[in-house]
């Protein structure tokens, strides 16, 4: 089994996750605090804070402090922790890529000059280029490696396997509802529809975006996938409900075959993690017709019509 020495600070909950799937836990100095998963994380040292509730002390004169997250990096805690690589995830970055301009500044912030690498997936092959990226980075190779071919070859079995079930679906993955508004999520999902040959809502290389019930009606959605990034669920239920008595959204092809799903829980569906298999079994059973416990594990999504008739039961 692979073993490495090099010690780490994670500052992306995602990366968090790989580096505890490949037991490098002990490695993992410390976290952000939106690092929530698995539960033995928890108990390591927290080196961010929002913006709205970091002390005024962590920002001042620091450049470093906002520069490595969209949160606070609390300095004082960093510097005492002196990791040998500081993982984050900055959207402006290219999908994988050293920080070398951040690591001058640590060594003149913090005393310290450790290696700094961004990941931030957009299409299906960034996630699999990352994940053995960053097990080289981490000093685990094969372990990405096995991964990213392991997920990558279910994928495609299930796409084999259910192409017809798949092929020429318009689908949408709705990732906020608030107010009668709505927010496509976007990234890799266009990507994956493209490889399981079907259609997305936005084109491929968008994020997330907003758009409004008309967008959606005119659309013509065979698949509706309504995954809150993070609203409460009874939350969403009301939004979705608000939204069910609407003509546009009853003459949408989803609706009228009963082809809405939503999901409870949802970290597991965008983070670009190992728990990513659990959300293509979940996105590939939504696309195929399958109620969850086929391919995907029980109760992981549920039909609108089945939440409908028990309401009591989710609200």
């Amino acid at each position: 089994m692979e073993k490495t020495n090099k010690t780490f600070v994670s500052l992306s909950p995602f990366i968090t996750e790989l580096l505890a799937y490949w037991e490098l836990t002990d490695n993992i100095l410390g976290v952000s605090f939106k690092c929530d998963y698995p539960k033995e994380i928890l108990q390591k040292p927290k080196v961010t804070a929002s913006k709205e509730l970091a002390p005024p002390t962590s920002q001042k004169d620091s450049l470093l402090a906002t520069a490595l997250c969209e949160d606070i990096v609390l300095i004082n805690k960093l510097s005492q922790l002196k990791p040998d690589i500081i993982f984050t995830s900055l959207e402006e970055f290219s999908p994988f890529e050293r920080l070398a301009r951040l690591e001058a500044l640590s060594l003149s912030e913090v005393g310290f000059e450790p290696h700094i690498y961004s990941a931030f997936p957009k299409y299906w092959e960034d996630i699999l280029t990352i994940w053995k990226e960053i097990g080289k980075v981490a000093g685990v190779p094969m372990r990405g490696k096995d991964l990213a071919d392991k997920i990558k070859a279910q994928l495609f079995d299930w796409i084999d396997n259910l192409y017809d079930r798949l092929k020429n679906k318009k689908v949408a993955v709705i990732s906020k509802v608030s107010n009668n508004c709505l927010q496509a999520a976007g990234w890799w999902f266009s990507d994956l529809c493209r490889l399981s040959s079907t259609s997305y809502i936005l084109p491929l290389g968008t994020p997330d975006k907003e758009i409004s019930l008309d967008d959606l009606a005119a659309f013509r959605p065979d698949v509706l996938i309504i995954a809150s990034r993070e609203d409460p669920f009874k939350a969403v239920l009301k939004e979705v409900f608000s939204l069910t008595t609407n003509e546009k959204w009853e003459n949408m092809p989803a609706a009228k075959k009963g082809a809405v799903f939503l999901l409870p829980e949802t970290s597991f569906f965008y983070r670009p993690s190992q728990r990513l298999l659990q959300g293509l079994s979940v996105f590939i059973s939504c696309l195929a017709g399958f109620d969850s416990g086929y391919i995907a594990p029980r109760d992981s999504f549920h039909r609108l019509r089945y939440i409908e008739l028990h309401r009591e039961k989710f609200l």
